[in-house]
């Protein structure tokens, strides 16, 4: 059986607490969380896998950091609008 996953875009709608986990691993370790959101959401999991990596290496120049936290909060702000 295929689940068929609701998207914002390309920003896949997960729930509450998945959102705040992915953005606290973003926080601790950059483009790991992206791409676990690419695993949670199933689909598009390439294009989340090369984004985090390439959050990961741009990690320790502080762009992909942010990057990743950005990446996060967006992702947590797509979940909270749309599971009310």
């Amino acid at each position: 059986m295929k689940i068929k996953m609701k998207y914002v875009g390309i920003v896949p709608i997960l729930s509450n607490a998945t959102a705040i986990l992915l953005l606290i691993v973003n926080i601790f370790s950059p483009g790991i969380g992206t791409i676990l959101t690419g695993i949670a959401a199933k689909n598009d999991c390439l294009f989340w896998l090369l984004l985090g990596l390439c959050q990961a290496v741009l990690a320790f120049i502080i762009i992909g950091w942010l990057w990743a936290i950005l990446t996060a909060i967006q992702v947590l702000n797509v979940s909270r609008r749309y599971n009310r």
